[in-house]
């Protein structure tokens, strides 16, 4: 709770800090894992800490859950359903308890034109300052840097189009490099609390060591159960103290047994990528 509440009011102020006039709205989803929450009337923790940071600076939020969660009390909408399977009228809101399907995606819209049209009829002071931050440890100041910016070594494989992976993400992550042997080395050195990592986990990553300030190396693993399938993901390392720091990441050759960690009916495009056990 303590970093979706820096996340996003550091955000806020980002935002903010370039325009003031800028008009912020926050929207809540759902999807199975806080579904029971939000039929009781809540909304799940990330959204609580979320509203607190909305009340602060008077920022208004949509309640999809709670649209949705009203439609299943009323027995006019199931959470998950199977493809071309009749349910009595009934609104298949997803087919895999997590993204809306078409129907779905129409109970999302309408709640949010129904919110701006209520909106629409309010009259609003308009904003003449930044409020002082509710959190002093938010992450307005946070940047995002290039890889490149940082100390590369080994033989880094930068990727363009014709590679499927780049052809899959590149338009998120416009500069993407793979290694594949502990050669493959980011240092990265910087001044502040934390440092994060944007990248791509799928069939074919693995796992990366990761020392932080000389100290003792931990193992990062990079691959989960959802990783038939290539797909941007994040990381954040351990919050440090205010000050200088550096980290080096090395790409870790061990292979991981992933067939134990994935699903047991695999593709045979998943398959083709599990002997790439450990690229990054």
């Amino acid at each position: 709770s303590l970093s979706v509440a820096r996340c996003m009011e550091g955000i806020v102020r980002k935002i903010w800090k370039h325009d003031l006039s800028t008009d912020i709205c926050f929207l809540y989803t759902t999807a199975d894992m806080q579904f029971q929450t939000n039929l009781q009337g809540r909304h799940w923790l990330s959204a609580r800490v979320s509203e607190r940071i909305a009340d602060y600076y008077g920022i208004p939020s949509v309640s999809m859950d709670f649209a949705v969660a009203r439609l299943a009390k009323d027995d006019k909408l199931i959470l998950k359903g199977d493809k071309d399977k009749d349910y009595g009228g009934r609104i298949v809101f997803t087919n895999d308890a997590v993204h809306p399907t078409s129907e779905g995606h129409l109970v999302y819209t309408q709640t949010i034109v129904d919110a701006f049209d209520a909106m629409a009829g309010q009259e609003m002071e308009p904003r003449t300052g930044l409020l002082q931050p509710q959190g002093a440890d938010n992450y307005e100041y946070s940047k995002m840097y290039n890889i490149t910016e940082c100390s590369l070594e080994g033989d880094w494989q930068r990727l363009g189009k014709g590679n499927r992976i780049y052809d899959l993400l590149g338009h998120r992550i416009p500069v993407l490099i793979l290694g594949k042997t502990a050669r493959e080395q980011v240092t990265v050195r910087f001044r502040g609390t934390r440092i994060g990592l944007l990248d791509v986990v799928g069939a074919g990553t693995g796992k990366l060591t990761v020392r932080i300030d000389g100290r003792a190396p931990v193992t990062v693993r990079r691959f989960d159960v959802h990783c038939t399938y290539y797909r941007n993901h994040y990381f954040w390392l351990p919050e440090l103290g205010e000050g200088e720091h550096t980290v080096t990441i090395t790409v870790d050759p061990e292979p991981l047994d992933k067939e134990s960690i994935l699903p047991k009916q695999l593709s045979d495009e998943v398959r083709r990528d599990l002997p790439e056990m450990n690229i990054y």
